[in-house]
C-alpha cells in the first residue's frame, strides 16, 4: 500500500490527480484537494484562536463536516468534527518503543508504518522555514528513516524539500555534495 502525505509547502500540487493508494492530508490541506484521511494534531480549540490559524480552522471544520468519508485523526475526539477519530498514540508508542512526536507530519508518517505501509511518498512536506527547519525537521527525518529502516521506500521531493539534505548541502567532512539519497 502507497500512502502519499500532503503538505502545503511548495509542491504540494505535483500529487498526482489519481495517486496510487491513499491520500492523508496534513491540517487543511483537504481544502485544497481530495484527501482520504486529515491528520489535525493541535487543540483544535486554541488554533482556532490564533490569527493566521483561524479562517483555516473554520473552514476545515465546515469542510469535515460536509465530507463524512473522510477520516480525521485527531488527538482527541471533537464535537465540532463527528467523523473525528483519535490518533492511537499508546499503540504506536508501545509498537515502536518511541515517543519522539514534533509536527504533525511525524504522526502522518508513523500511522501510515502502522497500517504497514510499503511506501510513502512526501508531497509539499519541505521543512525549509526556520521555525520547521528547526523544531520538525529532525522528528520528520526520524520517522523517514524508521520507516526506511523497515524497508519502507519512502520518496520525497528533493527540489523543494530539504529534507535528507544538510544545510549546506555538503556531505560533512568530505566536504562534496551529497550524492545516492533516492528522491
Amino acid at each position: 500500500m502507497t500512502i502519499n502525505i500532503l503538505g502545503k509547502g511548495t509542491g504540494w500540487n505535483e500529487l498526482p490527480n489519481k495517486p496510487d493508494g491513499l491520500v492523508y492530508g496534513i491540517n487543511d490541506a483537504c481544502l485544497r484537494t481530495h484527501v482520504d484521511v486529515t491528520f489535525h494534531m493541535h487543540h483544535l480549540d486554541e488554533f482556532a484562536k490564533q490569527e493566521h490559524s483561524a479562517s483555516s480552522t473554520r473552514l476545515f471544520v465546515q469542510y469535515a463536516n460536509e465530507h463524512p468519508e473522510m477520516e480525521v485523526i485527531t488527538t482527541r475526539l471533537w464535537k465540532e468534527i463527528p467523523n473525528a477519530k483519535e490518533f492511537p498514540l499508546e499503540d504506536i508508542i508501545d509498537r515502536f518503543k518511541m515517543c519522539y512526536f514534533a509536527s504533525t507530519v511525524d504522526y502522518a508518517i508513523s500511522y501510515a508504518i502502522y497500517q504497514n505501509a510499503k511506501e510513502i511518498r512526501l508531497y509539499g512536506i519541505n521543512m525549509s522555514v526556520n521555525e520547521e527547519y528547526r523544531e520538525q525537521k529532525p522528528g520528520v527525518e526520524f520517522w523517514c528513516g524508521y520507516a526506511m529502516g523497515l524497508g519502507i521506500k519512502v520518496i520525497g521531493q528533493p527540489l523543494y524539500s530539504s529534507l535528507f539534505k544538510t544545510r549546506s548541502g555538503l556531505l560533512y567532512g568530505y566536504l562534496t555534495n551529497q550524492w545516492g539519497v533516492e528522491q
